[in-house]
């Protein structure tokens, strides 16, 4: 089985004034699309479970993730899917971000990062090539009320048996912040998955309450506040 348990840390570093770091414990799922009815059986729990209607698009997951994947490259693509995510756990859920890798037959060749923000509760998908050298595209999509629009966005990932490592860079042209997720894969089944969740129970809640609490910390050291463009009248 491809899937997996992804345990380690998030970790997240501005860089420009006022500097502000953290490191967070998580976990997250690395499912592989094709073996998710193989997996169902671990979802049917009272207290945890992963519902369709929390990822991207609506029909087969596989399928709506295929379909955004080709709208954004401009071409046809068909593979292998993973998907980097989070689930439900007593009702609760959120993600800032799920990614899906593409292993068209030769490796990863495409990082599709669904992005969340909160509290509008709007998404926005990022299509990364890792078959090229370009990893590269400008931010179109406000998350934080504590950076700017103007960033260019630089990705670097990983992802194999040892590590799933995906991190940005945020920049303007310099390098004004940096985050990233580096997990190691653990097998995936009914023992470890208990034995992680017992850990953090409710991982959307932990990261929800992570952002308000960093976001109030930076408030606190005197950050600027970039309101959401929409609040400008601007399309973000």
């Amino acid at each position: 089985m491809n899937s997996a348990i992804a345990v380690g840390e998030v970790r997240h570093d501005r860089l420009r004034p006022p500097r502000h770091r953290f490191r967070y414990a998580m976990h997250m799922l690395a499912l592989d699309l094709d073996e998710l009815p193989e997996l169902a059986s671990m979802w049917r729990r009272p207290w945890f479970g992963l519902r369709r209607r929390d990822y991207l698009g609506q029909g087969p997951l596989k399928a709506a993730v295929l379909d955004r994947m080709s709208e954004l490259s401009g071409q046809r693509l068909e593979g292998r899917v993973l998907m980097l995510c989070q689930i439900r756990c007593f009702g609760i859920y959120f993600s800032p971000v799920n990614f899906y890798l593409l292993d068209q037959g030769s490796g990863w060749s495409y990082l599709l990062a669904e992005v969340s923000n909160t509290p509008w509760n709007e998404r926005h998908c990022y299509l990364v090539p890792l078959s090229s050298g370009e990893r590269a595209h400008s931010k179109a999509f406000h998350v934080s009320p504590f950076m700017p629009m103007a960033l260019d966005y630089h990705w670097t990932v990983r992802c194999d048996e040892e590590q799933i490592r995906i991190g940005i860079d945020c920049r303007d042209p310099k390098r004004q912040f940096f985050a990233e997720v580096n997990l190691k894969p653990e097998p995936l089944n009914p023992t470890n998955l208990r034995r992680v969740i017992r850990r953090t129970p409710m991982m959307s809640v932990k990261i929800l309450a992570g952002i308000y609490l960093e976001a109030i910390k930076l408030w606190r050291k005197g950050a600027r506040f970039h309101p959401h463009p929409k609040q400008q009248g601007v399309d973000p």
